[in-house]
């Protein structure tokens, strides 16, 4: 499953997001904290591909839902050279 987030607006800038993260407070082996940066890409598909676009938020310490408009094409394609979704379909696209 990919967790998207809502607040991106889109399922292209969400799915950004999510390959492209950093962890907060992250403490390294020495002891040091500090903010890592890390990547997720998808190397090979599953039969079936789950998103789930989270609504809810955390709004001084009662969570929240978020209705914010979240664009998202009826089929996706997938450009595999270029690791995002494109919402037009070209020869390097494939559906999803």
């Amino acid at each position: 499953m990919i967790n998207l987030d809502v607040k991106e607006g889109s399922l292209e800038r969400a799915f950004e997001s999510f390959k492209n993260y950093s962890v907060d407070g992250y403490k390294t082996s020495v002891g040091t904290a500090t903010n890592a940066k890390g990547r997720s890409e998808i190397t090979a598909f599953p039969e079936l591909m789950t998103f789930y676009v989270n609504r809810v938020e955390l709004k001084d310490g009662r969570l929240s839902k978020n209705n914010s408009k979240f664009e998202y094409p009826q089929v996706l394609q997938f450009n595999r050279q270029k690791d995002r979704f494109e919402y037009k379909l070209d020869k390097d696209c494939e559906e999803v």
